[in-house]
C-alpha cells in the first residue's frame, strides 16, 4: 500500500510525494543493527582491555586454565608442642604445603587462603608469587604460611593461580 499526499507548491501545480519503499526500510534496519552491534562490540572490547587484554587474551588465558592443573599434596604443621621437634630451627608456627604441577602448562601460584573450619573462621590471605614447572613439586614453607594453629583443629588450604583456579586442601592439625 502506498501513501500519497498532495502537496501545494504554488499555482495550480500539485505533485505526488510517495513513502519509503519496504526494501529501502529493511536495508536501514539492517544498517542501523549492524552498526548498534559494531559499536556494542567496540566498546566491550575496549573495557576488556583495559582490565589486561582483549577479547583474545582472555579466550586464550581461559583455555590455559583449562590446561593448568595441580594438587595440594600434603600439609605440615608446626604446633607449639612440637616446634623444637620437628620445625625448622628458627620455631616458626604455622604450616608447609606441598603444590604439584600435574597440568600441560607451568602455573604460578599467587595466594593460599586459610580457613579454622573447626570453628568456621577466616585465618589468613598469603600473597605469593611461586612458578610450578610442569611435574614439579613447590615446597610453601611455614614461614610464608605463618599463623598459630590449634591443636585438633582442621584447617582449609585454598591455593589460587594466576589463571583463577584454586585448590582446596584440608588437614587435621596433630
Amino acid at each position: 500500500m502506498r501513501f500519497q499526499s498532495r502537496i501545494r507548491t504554488g499555482g495550480n501545480r500539485h505533485r505526488k510525494r510517495r513513502a519509503v519503499s519496504d526494501m529501502v526500510t529493511i536495508l536501514l534496519l539492517v544498517a542501523i543493527a549492524v552498526t548498534m552491534g559494531l559499536v556494542m562490540l567496540a566498546f566491550a572490547n575496549g573495557a576488556l582491555s583495559s582490565l589486561g587484554g582483549g577479547f583474545g587474551v582472555l579466550a586464550s588465558n581461559r583455555g590455559n586454565a583449562v590446561a593448568e592443573n595441580f594438587v595440594v599434596e600434603q600439609a605440615a604443621f608446626c604446633l607449639t608442642s612440637s616446634c623444637a621437634s620437628t620445625c625448622s630451627p628458627t620455631c616458626t608456627l604455622g604450616a608447609s604445603l606441598y603444590v604439584r604441577n600435574v597440568g600441560t602448562i607451568s602455573s604460578t601460584l599467587v595466594s593460599v587462603y586459610i580457613v579454622d573450619q573447626s570453628v568456621n573462621a577466616f585465618v589468613k590471605q598469603v600473597a605469593i608469587s611461586q612458578v610450578l614447572g610442569v611435574g614439579a613439586i613447590v615446597d610453601i614453607p611455614q614461614s610464608t604460611l605463618s599463623f598459630t594453629p590449634s591443636q585438633g583443629h582442621s584447617y582449609s588450604f585454598i591455593v589460587t593461580s594466576s589463571f583463577g583456579d584454586s585448590v582446596t586442601f584440608n588437614e587435621m592439625a596433630n
